[in-house]
């Protein structure tokens, strides 16, 4: 159904009447939208070939041509996945990935729903301050090496099967929400505060962390619930291996090998890097590394901003290829081991840019599809004003599964914010609402990197991921607009 159901969608949408306001790029980025939201929810094709349709799509229905939409699917974020990919590649190669999940296991036990939710809080409070992407992509190896663990206790049935589901769900649903806790963790924050800036509206780390912080503690043990009492139903008298056994396969390891040592050195450095690379304004500002950098003259004025997390994750992957392993010889990483990462993933989030890149085309007969989108929010006005955050968050929260969160606040915070103003009313319930619901995006691979990054281990079934996503996105977006209300 779902192979014919999004051409037929495509046609309908470009030859029906074109919608008032709406530019013909804007209906074209709508009805490709259309199809290829139809093949990834229904996977009539795997998924990550139907990441290819829009850059297919767009050059042929005048959205924006074979080159421009090649540039659109490029971003330092493909980089950030590469690198990530390679570290765990190497922690792989040596065993590291499994003397962590080892001592993982002798901390948290052999509960599977204890597990779940210290692995949840762990990753919640890490992208506080990192990304949520670098989260994700340090804990993903760590994580498969206990899937691995609980293999062998509990075999290859359907027990292990929703445990590996649950446990690398909850991973993604942890980082997203951790995401929003402070101004560091994630872009759609710092686009609502540098918008607010130009207002000339000013909103402090510590502010932040006051309005957001309550939504991520109120967020993580709900979804935690959610998953692991419904979604995936883990039982709670399941046991995933005995301790004395697990503390004595640790002490077999022996002590740690100098090739062991040396990519626990590049991933921890990455990690310093990854937390350090921006500055940090709690009251006076801290300069990160990178702006120190271009202080003392090693990088040109200017341009410390232009270094990301995925310059980090590329410095990463080049010393792994360059640095000894004291094993015969051998690098901690060689390219046919590094060629085995899932490059696929890789084209699913590009696809990603591509679409969300559609949504910003203007013409020269309407507007681009994510500002005429935008604008029905004006009609909210005359609601309640808890049922406007409400639906603001809602709407956000949907959107963004098909487009970027970044590339959503960017179009929708200016709307909400001239809506809000020329009602009389403050601006920053309405920011936050938008700005945290740009996170909670849990149902589609593509919505966030943290969900691509999960999906593409293979162990979480699309169905699954729908129908928690479904639910949590609801949740989010009633606790995210009841928490604004309050706020205000």
């Amino acid at each position: 159904m779902g192979l014919w159901l999004g051409p037929l969608l495509f046609l309908l949408t470009v030859l029906l009447p074109r919608p008032a306001g709406l530019s013909s790029e804007g209906q074209s980025a709508l009805a490709v939208t259309l199809w290829t939201a139809t093949w990834w929810l229904t996977e009539a094709l795997p998924i990550n070939a139907t990441a290819l349709l829009p850059f297919l799509l767009f050059p042929f229905t005048g959205v924006m041509t074979a080159p421009e939409a090649a540039e659109a699917s490029m971003s330092d974020s493909l980089y950030l996945f590469l690198g990530g990919f390679f570290i765990a590649a190497a922690l792989e190669r040596w065993g590291l990935h499994r003397r962590l999940a080892l001592g993982t296991l002798r901390i948290m036990g052999t509960s599977p729903r204890r597990l779940i939710a210290g692995v949840m809080a762990i990753v919640a409070f890490l992208s506080l301050w990192l990304t949520n992407t670098a989260t994700t992509v340090m804990m993903i190896p760590i994580l498969l090496a206990v899937v691995d663990q609980a293999r062998r206790t509990l075999g290859d049935g359907p027990e292990a099967n929703r445990f590996a589901a649950a446990l690398l769900l909850g991973t993604a649903l942890a980082a997203n929400i951790g995401g929003m806790g402070t101004p560091v963790g994630t872009v759609p924050n710092a686009v609502m505060i540098g918008q607010l800036a130009d207002r000339d509206v000013s909103i402090s780390f510590l502010e932040w962390m006051g309005h957001a912080l309550p939504v991520v503690i109120i967020l993580v043990p709900l979804a935690w619930l959610i998953l692991v009492g419904w979604s995936a139903k883990v039982p709670k008298t399941l046991r995933i291996g005995n301790i004395d056994a697990i503390r004595k396969e640790a002490r077999d390891l022996g002590p740690w090998t100098p090739a062991e040592k040396r990519v626990g050195l590049v991933f921890v450095i990455a990690v310093v890097l990854w937390v350090t690379r921006q500055d940090l304004n709690i009251g006076v500002t801290i300069p990160g590394w990178a702006s120190a950098l271009e202080a003392l003259g090693i990088v040109p004025e200017g341009k410390a901003a232009g270094i990301r997390d995925g310059s980090v994750a590329v410095l990463a992957a080049l010393l792994l290829f360059l640095l000894p392993s004291g094993h015969q010889g051998e690098r901690l990483l060689d390219w046919e081991r590094a060629a085995r990462v899932p490059w696929g993933i890789l084209i699913l989030l590009g696809g990603g840019f591509v679409l969300a890149a559609g949504f910003t085309i203007k013409g020269a007969d309407g507007d681009s599809l994510g500002v005429w989108l935008g604008s029905y929010l004006g009609n909210f006005r005359e609601l309640p004003f808890l049922v406007q955050l409400l639906l603001v968050s809602l709407l956000v929260s949907m959107l963004t599964e098909f487009a970027s969160n970044t590339a959503t606040c960017i179009l929708i915070l200016p709307i909400l914010f001239a809506v809000a103003a020329e009602g009389g009313m403050d601006v920053i319930p309405f920011g936050f609402a938008a700005a945290l619901a740009a996170s909670c995006s849990f149902m589609m691979p593509v919505a966030t990197p943290p969900n691509a990054l999960v999906f593409g281990t293979g162990k979480i079934p699309m169905r699954l991921m729908l129908r928690n996503g479904i639910v949590l996105n609801i949740v989010g977006a009633l606790v995210i607009g009841g928490m604004a209300w309050l706020r205000s």
